[in-house]
């Protein structure tokens, strides 16, 4: 069995470049990841997914890998339109609920020795992104363990829901253990290092995450 696998290309305002999010094409129609919250990275996907044959409408589960802007921007407007079940790492969607951690990365990054002014600039940038939504009711949250099935043309393909913390504190992969296929969000990068980022801990707030 070969897992068919389609890779989608989208842009981000950012200095590392564009994003993947990727299509499982069988039932149910599986997306991982969503692309950035902008007009390009969604004419994109729209784009990928008409080519695909299903369309947005036709998209039945997304799989989220964590909580930055380019993996779950598009998450409200895609379910939405398609009504996807979607799916989000528990730790993560808690973080993202959690306004307070925004402040609390700020004083870590001052006391980690990040001048005023760069941090300000930061801010700055980020009030003028367009903000990802998520309904926190519509969402169903991973733990890691979760399995969730694909049927491929009368086979039933498998992928492991692994809680691999690192980029982000609630970091998941999914792996499909048959094909030995790994969607493994930032954790593995081709042309780059996948930096663990500095946030706080969830558990204590005021603590930095190790």
């Amino acid at each position: 069995m070969s897992l068919p696998v389609r890779r989608i290309t989208m842009p981000t305002p950012y200095a590392i470049g564009p994003v993947n999010a990727y299509l499982i094409d069988g039932s149910p129609a599986t997306l991982i990841d969503t692309g950035f919250n902008s007009a390009e990275a969604q004419a994109a996907m729209e784009a990928a997914l008409d080519d695909a044959g299903i369309g947005v409408e036709g998209l039945e589960r997304i799989l989220v890998t964590h909580a930055h802007p380019d993996h779950y921007g598009l998450v409200q407007p895609l379910q939405e339109r398609s009504h996807a079940t979607v799916y989000f790492p528990q730790r993560e969607i808690r973080r993202v609920k959690d306004r307070q951690m925004f402040m609390e990365v700020g004083r870590l990054l001052v006391e980690a020795g990040m001048p005023l002014d760069l941090l300000f600039k930061m801010d700055q940038r980020r009030r003028e992104e367009p903000r990802p939504q998520l309904k926190h009711d519509e969402v169903i949250p991973l733990h890691g363990g979760e399995t969730f099935e694909i049927d491929v043309s009368g086979t039933t393909a498998t992928l492991e829901t692994l809680h691999m913390p690192g980029h982000t504190g609630g970091h998941v992969v999914f792996f499909e253990p048959t094909t030995r296929t790994l969607f493994a969000g930032d954790e593995l990068l081709p042309d780059t290092s996948p930096n663990p980022l500095l946030e706080p801990s969830l558990d204590e707030p005021g603590e930095r995450r190790q």
